[in-house]
């Protein structure tokens, strides 16, 4: 197994399915950028090259064992299983490969949360029911408008109990870090101006807009009919909302993009992360003004702007925030990284399906 870098602070986010991503992150304004919004891909269906079949293991075949436990197969299937919680959607060929590839990932994280748990015990480290309490809160506060906890769990194959049981596994493992490992102190001021004037290239901020849509789809079925019928559709929309009409709630009432749980928020983009001619618009418009209807391969959209950011370099006090998490996150990634090594160095690791091929 490769050396690994896991956190694992994170096993029950993970487990969980990515709950907590709402439709569009707005970014950090360094260091990272998250696409967001109406890609540039088209609405064409992709089909996988034939691939061969994936080798089943059976379920009951136990594929490690870490200090006299085992680790079957079935619990490994069990974890994959949450994280493709709209498994169905997906043709059964390139679902097989996916599983397959993730088999070896997945199994390292078990054995890893193995190891970190019998660590747990040895030092006596406990979590309290304020901690996850505390963290369940922030977890719910974090869901984007309209979503619930529940809803998200459900996808992901767990229950409120299941993902409490895996969270207070995560927090002990968080707990022991903390007492074992100095993560938690905050880089110096000399520190991070070193980081912001050796990366330069960082801090380079492209011209970027934060803008809201109503989409009104268009179907592959649809006739010229049925489209000018969609687009007067939208343009009576847009003069009920230049009457005065709230944007945000019409776009929870009337888009067909996901989107429109946020109020059509799709956060801040730059140029290239949008279709051409929603990019044109979006990034031509005044702030504050409903556009005329645009239309992409996606259907109808009339766009709001709400923020134009010219290209500049973003400041050190700006930046200041972002470099400290990035300077702290690669300190305790690597002390993490080390510890587990030592953990896995003295630990009873059997693969038996290795030594039976």
């Amino acid at each position: 197994m490769k050396k690994s870098d896991l956190l694992l602070a994170g096993t029950a986010l993970l487990a969980a399915g990515a709950l907590f991503v709402g439709c569009a992150k707005e970014p950090e304004p360094v260091i990272e950028e998250e696409e967001v919004g109406i890609t540039a891909e088209t609405d064409e269906i992709f089909t996988p090259p034939a691939m061969a079949p994936a080798p089943v293991t059976p379920p009951e075949t136990v594929i490690a064992v870490v200090n006299g436990e085992e680790i079957k197969q079935e619990n490994v299937n069990a974890e994959i299983a949450k994280m493709f919680p709209n498994a169905g959607q997906i043709p059964p060929a390139q679902l097989a490969q996916m599983q397959a590839q993730m088999n070896e990932r997945v199994l390292e994280t078990l054995i890893v949360k193995k190891l970190l748990l019998d660590e747990a015990n040895k030092e006596n480290i406990e979590v309290n029911p304020d901690q996850i309490n505390e963290t369940i809160e922030k977890i719910r506060e974090s869901l984007p408008p309209g979503t619930s906890l529940n809803e998200q769990l459900a996808k992901a194959n767990m229950t409120e109990e299941s993902f409490r049981t895996v969270l207070a596994e995560d927090l002990r493992i968080s707990n022991l870090m903390k007492a074992k490992l100095d993560i938690e102190a905050e880089p110096s001021d000399e520190d991070l101006q070193a980081f912001y004037n050796e990366n330069p290239q960082m801090f380079e901020r492209p011209e970027s807009v934060k803008a809201s849509h109503i989409l009104v789809k268009i179907d592959p079925e649809d006739d010229d009919a049925a489209k000018a019928e969609k687009k007067s559709k939208l343009e009576a929309l847009r003069e009920k909302i230049l009457g005065g009409g709230d944007f945000a709630e019409a776009a929870k009432e009337a888009s067909d993009c996901p989107s429109s749980k946020q109020g059509g928020d799709l956060g801040t983009f730059q140029r290239g992360q949008m279709v051409p001619a929603f990019e044109e618009a979006a990034f031509t418009q005044e702030i504050g003004t409903v556009g005329e209807v645009v239309e992409t391969q996606f259907g109808y959209h009339i766009i709001m702007v709400t923020d134009h950011m010219d290209a500049g370099k973003v400041s050190f006090d700006e930046a200041k925030e972002a470099i400290a998490k990035q300077i702290q996150n690669k300190k305790g990634r690597t002390a993490v990284g080390d510890y587990i090594e030592t953990l896995k160095e003295a630990a009873d690791i059997q693969f038996p399906q290795s030594s039976a091929q």
